[in-house]
């Protein structure tokens, strides 16, 4: 059975992979009823629309290329990128819903390469497609001590901890300062990860009353290509 995946990748390394995959394969030259050509001509995608997402998505990838060269890069050039990611999201969105998402003529399995539809023939905890939910539900609840009490949970309708076989947990948290967009900049001496559904942090005792901010994921044991998307932005107050 296949389902739709309404999701667009948080992480910019994942969503340019993701924006580039899709154009990737409409660019690709494939025979369809006696006729080659690329996919985009055959599933009758307007020209004017996949030249639009083109020369739209070149802009933003020079800029992304750009952000990702940290030992040379400015803070202009980070905010830049994030302008041309706010630009170009939408224009994806609106692309995949008007011509890709919905369209009998596209195959399956050309859907499911773009990651806009996932199979459920039977979850496999090898290939991660029992999080049906994708990131997980967290929980932080203060213990005392500056210790922070971390739970993690595949649904919000679960009463008790639980990890997906295969999986761990990974917390990344800053203190007292602003968050980065992209988990991947946290210090990896904030990087949390446990095998157990429910562990605890320590912050130390000369943070209390000050604010952790963090996200959360399922982290795949040995492929990091499974690793499920970030959470949203969790805060608590140390105490």
């Amino acid at each position: 059975m296949a389902k739709h995946s309404e999701d667009i990748p948080r992480r910019d390394d994942d969503f340019y992979t993701f924006t580039r995959d899709i154009i990737e394969i409409l660019e690709e030259v494939t025979e369809m009823g006696g006729i080659t050509q690329e996919n985009w001509k055959h599933w009758r995608i307007p020209e004017s629309d996949f030249k639009n997402l083109k020369e739209n998505f070149l802009k933003y990838e020079k800029r992304y290329l750009r952000a990702q060269k940290k030992k040379d890069r400015t803070q202009s050039d980070v905010a830049v990128h994030r302008s041309k990611r706010k630009k170009m999201e939408p224009l994806i969105r609106q692309f995949i819903k008007e011509h890709l998402r919905y369209e009998s003529i596209i195959p399956e399995g050309e859907k499911v390469r773009m990651a806009l539809i996932t199979i459920d023939s039977e979850p496999s905890p090898v290939h991660g497609s029992h999080l049906s939910t994708g990131a997980p539900v967290v929980s932080l609840k203060n213990m005392g001590g500056a210790m922070v009490d971390a739970r993690f949970r595949k649904t919000a309708a679960q009463k008790r901890g639980s990890v997906p076989k295969g999986y761990g947990c990974e917390l990344r948290y800053v203190l007292e300062i602003p968050l980065p967009d992209d988990p991947e900049d946290i210090p990896g001496k904030t990087t949390v990860l446990s095998s157990k559904a429910r562990f605890q942090i320590s912050a130390g005792m000369t943070n209390k009353k000050k604010t952790m901010r963090s996200y959360a994921r399922w982290r795949h044991k040995t492929n990091p290509q499974l690793n499920s998307p970030w959470t949203e932005v969790m805060e608590i107050d140390i105490a």
